[in-house]
Formats: structure tokens, sequence, C-alpha cells
């Protein structure tokens, strides 16, 4: 007996067995890694969630850098912030530093 079968996709069909794939940065780096606000926040929420990490606010030294990249990329994960775009001007960059500040505010004081 034979079965016909559709090989039409649907937008039913799509919605059910969609799995987005993740946000990956062109050259291996997350931009964050670079902006001065998202590099005080993920280091602010590094030394809040491991106290004893070598992740200084005001300073960093040489040899660690990579290694604090590393830990730094994770919590980026751990904030939910790998899909934020770039800032792109001056308006975005200074729009993107105050919604940072926030959240670093609110990270510090525990509001979420």
């Amino acid at each position: 007996m034979n079965q016909v079968i559709s090989l039409e996709i649907t937008s039913e069909d799509f919605r059910q067995n969609y799995v987005p794939e993740p946000i990956v940065p062109v050259n291996g780096r997350h931009w964050m890694l670079d902006f001065a606000p998202a590099r005080d926040l993920l280091k602010a929420t590094l030394l809040k969630r491991t106290p004893s990490a070598e992740a200084h606010m005001f300073r960093e030294r040489g040899a660690n850098i990579q290694a604090l990249d590393v830990r730094l990329d994770e919590m980026i994960d751990v904030l939910g912030l790998r899909g934020e775009p770039r800032p792109v001007g001056h308006v975005d960059c200074i729009t993107a530093s105050v919604k940072l500040l926030v959240r670093m505010f609110r990270e510090a004081v525990s509001l979420r």
C-alpha cells in the first residue's frame, strides 16, 4: 500500500523543529571584551560569583589577560548578553554604556 508523503514544510512544522544556531562572533572574540563598560560589568559579575578570581577592577596584568578573557567570555553567557548587537556610532556607544552601568548597579545590589 502506497502512502502519500507531502514534502512541503509548513510554518507549523518549522516552529516545531526549529533550533536556533548559537551566535558566534566572526573573529572569535566578543565585542564586549574590548568595550570598557561591558568589561567592567563582566569583571564585577565574575568577582561576585567567584571572589577569589584574579580580576582587578582597575588594572590588568599582562600574563593573566588571556586567561581572564576566557573567564569573562563565560560571564557573557551567564548574563545572557551573547546576542547583544555591537554599538555603532557615538549615540549607540553612550546608550550601551548607560544600559551596562545600570545592569552593573543591579548586579551589585542583586535586583535583577
